[in-house]
């Protein structure tokens, strides 16, 4: 089977390790024995491991239009004699119903979490044209495309489109730079052309389109899929647009009593984390300072490289504040940005310090292999291979979106490069 760039998964189309849908060719069992986390170094093989019981549950949970919805995927599940246990602790653990249950926003959010969804599978290496997932894929690329407008505007309408146009575009540059497939290119197209146009004039991107706001975590989305359709050989004037990021990041960014802060917004350095209404009192993280990391190493700058004194500064407040599974601690976007701007400085040690707590985090809490679930797998589990619901943005992604974020942290560690 060719080699295949994998661009991966919000991986910030970095350079990535060969990633072949032959990698994971069965169905996960129940559950093998392991040895306490405490007592071992998990290997990319278990790492891997976990990401196929993650893919397992979304191809379990996808709608019949393909998408995959935070709102109804308890609907649409395959698994139809498992129990469903939802969360385990802390947001209204064992609970059905409405907004009581693991679900998240309605079905307007669908586009995002389709993106997202299909970000994970193409991480993997799995594309819509061949291998064990393709029809999962293919499904959800179409839904995607059944959503863009003529104007290249993927999922319009919503309060975020901003960002479920961004995740969007990125899954299409990235299903076209894997497959090669000619018929998604002027989708993927169309999509970057929007987007780099709805570029505001503070340089960066908020809730709509060129709206003359930007805040760091609405760019850094932005980001991910502009770089995506450059690798992926796509038009756009992206000199003008990298231009226009560090512009947004200087001014977002400052020096703050000796350390070299990033903010949510300009003229906001080393403030509170974004968060929904519904988590306002959910701890903050240094989230932007790691966007900061990842998106200016991405640009390719040569101002900006994992030596530069600002970044290392950003890296060891990162360090000051690991991944922990607690409750109104967990945040899914701090952790993979974390993730990937640690992995992309180049500081092994560092990074090792990071990565075994998050390990730790997310294999030990990942659904199957909670001490809560015993002798369990998918035929008597719906969450098994899932995440619980339970992180800052629980109540917009529900299950869905903590299992797509966990699954793309874990796809940094196991499967990505550095930059060279």
């Amino acid at each position: 089977m060719r080699r295949m760039i994998a661009l991966s998964a919000l991986a910030l189309a970095m350079l990535a390790v060969s990633a072949s849908p032959a990698d994971s060719q069965s169905k996960p069992k129940p559950k093998p024995k392991e040895t306490k986390p405490e007592e071992k170094l998990y290997s990319a093989d278990d790492i891997n491991r976990r990401i196929v019981a993650s893919l397992e549950w979304f191809c379990d949970h996808q709608g019949p239009e393909g998408q995959w919805s935070a709102k109804d995927y308890d609907s649409h599940t395959l698994r139809l004699r498992a129990a469903h246990t939802h969360n385990l602790e802390w947001v209204k653990p064992g609970q059905e119903g409405g907004d009581t249950c693991d679900d998240g926003m309605d079905n307007d959010a669908d586009v995002p979490w389709t993106a997202l969804t299909l970000l994970c599978f193409l991480g993997s290496g799995h594309v819509h044209t061949d291998g064990q997932y393709k029809s999962y894929v293919a499904k959800g690329l179409n839904y995607l495309r059944s959503k863009q407008g003529s104007s290249g505007l993927i999922g319009g309408g919503h309060s975020s489109y901003a960002h479920n146009h961004a995740v969007a575009t990125m899954a299409l540059c990235e299903a076209f730079a894997l497959s090669g497939d000619a018929d998604l290119k002027p989708a993927a197209q169309k999509a970057t052309e929007y987007l780099l146009a709805a570029q505001s004039k503070e340089s960066g991107w908020r809730y709509g389109f060129d709206d003359g706001q930007a805040d760091t975590q609405m760019t850094s989305w932005c980001v991910m899929a502009v770089k995506s359709a450059q690798v992926a050989g796509l038009e756009g004037d992206f000199a003008k647009f990298w231009a226009g990021i560090h512009k947004y990041l200087d001014s977002a960014s400052a020096d703050i009593q000796g350390n070299y802060r990033t903010g949510y917004m300009p003229g906001n350095a080393g403030g509170s984390s974004p968060r929904l209404r519904s988590a306002a009192d959910w701890v903050s993280h240094p989230d932007s300072d790691a966007v900061n990391i990842a998106v200016r190493l991405l640009s390719g700058d040569k101002k900006w490289t994992p030596k530069s004194k600002e970044l290392k500064s950003q890296a060891a407040l990162i360090l000051k504040d690991l991944p922990e599974w607690q409750d109104k601690k967990v945040d899914m976007a701090y952790l993979y940005f974390g993730t990937l701007g640690l992995h992309q400085i180049g500081d092994k040690k560092d990074f090792e310090a990071w990565k075994a707590p998050l390990l730790k985090a997310l294999l030990e809490n990942q659904r199957g292999w909670h001490e809560k679930d015993k002798d369990t797998f998918e035929a008597v589990l719906d969450e098994f291979g899932s995440w619980d619901a339970i992180d800052a943005w629980h109540a917009w992604g529900g299950r869905v979106g903590t299992t797509a974020m966990a699954t793309l942290c874990l796809q940094v560690v196991a499967r990505y490069e550095r930059l060279k």
